[in-house]
């Protein structure tokens, strides 16, 4: 289906670059507060935490090492996605017609779930690292909420975006 498509990739536009030099900056922070804490963190902090936040599983320090790595990863994943939007999935079939505007919606969408991803794991990281200095008591139950509800709200408004764009168009 994908090699039908038109191969084409939307310039950037000004909000294209917000999202994405602030997901950046959010996985350069953490990646330097992961540095800058760890000297401060005691041998045992938590690795795990319940539906309500609380912490239910401990681990050794290293343990914070892998969320910057993995928020690295994921940002990079997003940004490189965005240079192939024709091997996305939409909920409209994509035709020469409606293919930028479609592109540039799933372009977008990418560059808002890099910067989504990128701060959900710093936050996740300074409940972490909070915890463990005994500054706070686990992440608490918002923290789960807030990643579901504010993902799932991304998507569907971008959904529905493509879906009422398209019925208007045609």
């Amino acid at each position: 289906m994908s090699s039908t498509r038109p191969h084409i990739v939307p310039p950037n536009r000004w909000w294209d670059y917000v999202f994405i030099t602030a997901g950046a900056t959010i996985v350069l922070v953490n990646i330097i507060y992961t540095c800058y804490v760890w000297m401060l963190l005691p041998n045992t902090i938590p690795m795990h935490f319940s539906v309500s936040g609380q912490p239910n599983q401990w681990g050794g320090k290293g343990n914070v090492i892998p969320l910057p790595i993995i928020s690295l990863l994921l940002y990079a994943l997003f940004i490189v996605f965005r240079r192939f939007p024709w091997l996305m999935n939409y909920p409209v079939a994509v035709t020469p017609h409606n293919a930028i505007r479609l592109y540039s919606y799933a372009r977008l969408l990418m560059a808002i779930m890099a910067l989504e991803s990128s701060a959900f794991l710093f936050a996740l990281q300074l409940g972490i690292v909070r915890t463990a200095l005994g500054k706070q008591h686990g992440l608490g139950s918002i923290y789960l909420i807030l990643v579901v509800v504010i993902s799932l709200l991304v998507l569907i408004v971008f959904l529905v975006a493509m879906i009422s764009r398209s019925k208007r168009q045609d």
